[in-house]
């Protein structure tokens, strides 16, 4: 994936999440994050791929958002929806 795209897409999740997630977090910590070990309801997780899709200018299939276990790859469905 190109490293323009995960930092980008990181920094979205960053700013999202920014305090559902430790701060100490590193960027590699943060892919491998489970989605479920997160502090954030249903509606968090929408507002975070909604500002993905914002950000990326792009729609996400529901069916493999739902197939995401950790932020990881959910970096990864936006870098193969943004043209990876």
């Amino acid at each position: 994936m190109n490293d323009e795209i995960k930092a980008r897409a990181l920094g979205v999740i960053k700013a999202v999440l920014a305090e559902s997630v430790p701060a100490n977090t590193t960027d590699a910590g943060l892919l491998d994050l489970p989605l479920e070990d997160l502090a954030i309801d249903s509606l968090g997780k929408l507002e975070l791929v909604m500002e993905l899709e914002k950000t990326f200018d792009l729609l996400l299939d529901e069916t493999r958002i739902a197939a995401c276990r950790s932020l990881g790859d959910l970096v990864s469905l936006v870098g193969e929806g943004a043209g990876e």
